[in-house]
């Protein structure tokens, strides 16, 4: 029973010695870090502000909060944690109207064919604003980015839309129609009838002048 309890310490001991060989431990261990790439084609600056967090539910699901600066957004809250919904096109501008109650995390800013990498990041929903164009380009729409992605991947690539300024349009002068083509003729022609009623008229005249001037003589 001795050499049991001798045992049992003995190895009691050697777990505490290898615990403290290994000082970070499960409950030490941080949390993995994402990281967001922007692929900008054109270039330009990118504004990044967190507008949801990720908070673990009493049943053991996961679930976004909105952010402070964010919060007052109507019906954010109920969209961000559906799926479908938070693919909506409209609710990227709806953030970035109340991003002038928010700080932003980080400003970058890319030259042409330049990726741009937002690191370190905690889980949760992301809101990316552009202050300033590319030459020659209109800003670029806010977006929004989860943390992880879709895919559960920490490292989120994203290619946002960058609409090319068109050459302003001119209105073009008017177009003076062309005359139609002469249509030949046919049928009965109209035009002698009055140039032969006037020559009529005119020997009937000539007619009674000549006759009166006979019975004259």
């Amino acid at each position: 029973m001795k050499k049991i309890k001798i045992f049992l310490a003995s190895m009691l001991m050697a777990a505490v010695m290898l615990t403290a060989g290994n000082p970070v431990s499960a409950a030490e261990t941080t949390e993995e870090k994402g990281t967001i790439e922007v692929d900008m084609k054109a270039g330009g600056d990118l504004i990044l502000y967190k507008v949801a967090d990720v908070e673990m539910k009493d049943d053991g699901n996961e679930q976004y909060v909105l952010t402070q600066a964010f919060s007052g957004v109507t019906g954010a809250r109920e969209m961000i944690n559906d799926k479908d919904r938070l693919g909506d096109k409209n609710l990227p501008g709806r953030f970035a109207a109340v991003i002038s109650n928010a700080a932003s995390l980080e400003t970058k800013k890319a030259a042409k064919d330049e990726t741009l990498s937002f690191s370190n990041l905690e889980r949760g929903i992301y809101l990316i604003t552009q202050n300033t164009a590319a030459d020659g380009y209109y800003k670029i729409d806010p977006f929004l980015v989860s943390v992880p992605g879709p895919d559960k991947t920490m490292t989120v690539k994203a290619t946002p839309k960058m609409a090319l300024k068109g050459i302003p349009e001119t209105t073009p002068p008017p177009r003076t129609p062309s005359k139609p083509p002469r249509i030949p003729q046919t049928g009965q022609l109209w035009w002698p009838v009055p140039v032969m009623g006037v020559c009529g008229i005119l020997l009937i005249v000539a007619g009674f002048l000549k006759r009166r001037h006979s019975q004259e003589f």
